[in-house]
């Protein structure tokens, strides 16, 4: 930038000189008499200047800059840019964290963690005001062997596509997880059991469709409800319906 850069403001054209570069901040400072100007580009993660924060000051409160002395409105000025940019990536570091701690990184639902978490707190509910609570585990059939013969990037396809099925099939209220390996869990707020084993068989034949050719893809699923129960009690009970359906021959909803 040299004094053949012009600036127009209000009708005059004002010469650019005595520019002063903060290296820390990488700000450029221009004034000419009483006239201040002052750039800060802003930066995406690869140091890529996207934009341009400009000021510019008529009469400064401490005169003009001169060589390494930045006025007092400039450096509130800066301040505020490094607070507002200093909390923006703070808050962006809890998001991270809290989305690694909470979310399955595959298929971006809740983790077990996470759910386990919530469930606790439906249970205290469900006990306090007598609300009916339904829960049903999901688990794909021969998963280990659809991952041997058509490898896991397929599988990891699958484990994305059923996540997905479950979330377009559910209400917003009810939460649902990834609860390990192969296996979903959901939980169907103020709904009673047989009317979750419905949407639990719906679940289980749009999955169905997921098959293609030799790709098949299947579930099977235990449904129960609440009945004033313990964690593990009803997650035991859960698996009981589920082990049923497997041991009748998998692709089946069992309500207990």
């Amino acid at each position: 930038i040299t004094k053949e850069l012009f600036l127009n403001k209000q009708q005059k054209q004002y010469i650019v000189e005595n520019m002063l570069r903060q290296k820390k901040f990488n700000i450029y400072v221009f004034s000419e008499d009483h006239k201040v100007l002052s750039f800060i580009p802003v930066k995406n993660e690869s140091t890529k200047v996207i934009a341009w924060v400009v000021s510019y000051q008529i009469e400064p409160m401490i005169g003009v800059i001169k060589q390494n002395k930045i006025n007092m409105d400039l450096i509130i000025f800066l301040l505020s840019i490094f607070i507002i940019y200093f909390i923006y990536n703070r808050m962006r570091f809890i998001n991270d964290i809290e989305n690694i701690a909470f979310f399955d990184k595959l298929t971006g639902i809740y983790n077990r963690y996470k759910f386990d978490e919530l469930f606790e707190i439906e249970l205290k509910s469900a006990k306090r005001y007598s609300t009916p609570v339904s829960i049903a585990v999901l688990d794909i059939d021969n998963f280990k062997r659809f991952n041997d013969i058509h490898g896991h990037l397929m599988g990891d396809k699958v484990l994305v596509n059923v996540a997905k099925i479950i979330k377009n099939t559910l209400r917003e209220t009810d939460l649902y997880a990834r609860w390990g390996g192969e296996e979903f869990v959901i939980v169907f707020r103020n709904t009673k059991a047989i009317d979750a084993f419905k949407v639990a068989e719906k679940l289980r034949l749009s999955i169905q469709e997921l098959t293609k050719g030799n790709h098949k893809v299947e579930v099977s699923i235990g449904v129960t409800d609440f009945n004033n129960d313990t964690f593990e009690t009803i997650f035991n009970r859960c698996d009981q319906a589920l082990y049923e359906s497997k041991n009748n021959g998998r692709n089946r909803t069992t309500l207990i």
